[in-house]
């Protein structure tokens, strides 16, 4: 268990809202509470690891938020993490990120936007309930379409992660609805249930 910190672990397909959510916890919860709000991410080290390595030998830029970039490093990035996980039995990540989190020292809420692993005996979603609570996110394609897994980690784990969650989120893709869609009533709703959540209300 981490001391005086409350991790809220937000789960989903790639493209799901997984950053969207976050952003938009951070804007609509100071409006309940005063606690502070970090966002970190397991592959935040990931990412750091194999900057170097795309942007002189392919010119990507690993930090980039254009979607079709993302789609051609996402392979290079999922292969380099899955050798990671290996060698650690899936620890290697969760790892790096407590030692993050212990190094801040006041009480505060920790959003991690990327949890993908119930992989191993311990994984990224085994650590998230043990110091917190797991959201999952769904997106809708509009009209009837649901986001689907853009590789087998996903496809394997993504089941698991819903079974496995506290609070489930399912969110219309705002680009193919034509009607007007508010994410931030759907946090606001979110962040109800947590102010309810009996865990939740121990640690505050």
């Amino acid at each position: 268990m981490l001391d005086s910190k409350f991790i809220l672990g937000i789960s989903g397909l790639s493209r799901s809202g997984k950053d969207t959510f976050c952003t938009l916890f951070t804007e609509e919860f100071p409006k309940f509470s005063s606690i502070p709000i970090y966002i970190d991410a397991l592959a935040k080290p990931l990412k750091e690891e194999v900057q170097d390595i795309l942007l002189k030998n392919f010119n990507y830029d690993v930090w980039t938020q254009d979607t079709e970039e993302k789609k051609k490093i996402r392979d290079f990035l999922t292969i380099w993490a899955d050798m990671r996980r290996k060698s650690t039995n899936g620890l290697y990540f969760i790892n790096l990120l407590k030692d993050r989190i212990n190094k801040i020292k006041e009480k505060s809420i920790i959003l991690v936007s990327d949890v993908r692993f119930a992989e191993y005996e311990y994984d990224e979603a085994h650590f998230i309930k043990e110091n917190g609570l797991l959201i999952h996110i769904e997106k809708i394609i509009y009209p009837n379409s649901i986001l689907q897994p853009p590789n087998k980690f996903e496809r394997e784990n993504d089941p698991k992660l819903i079974s496995m969650s506290d609070y489930k989120l399912i969110w219309v893709d705002k680009k193919t609805c034509p009607y007007q869609v508010n994410l931030g009533e759907d946090v606001k709703k979110i962040i109800y249930k947590l102010m309810e959540n009996e865990q939740f209300n121990k640690f505050t």
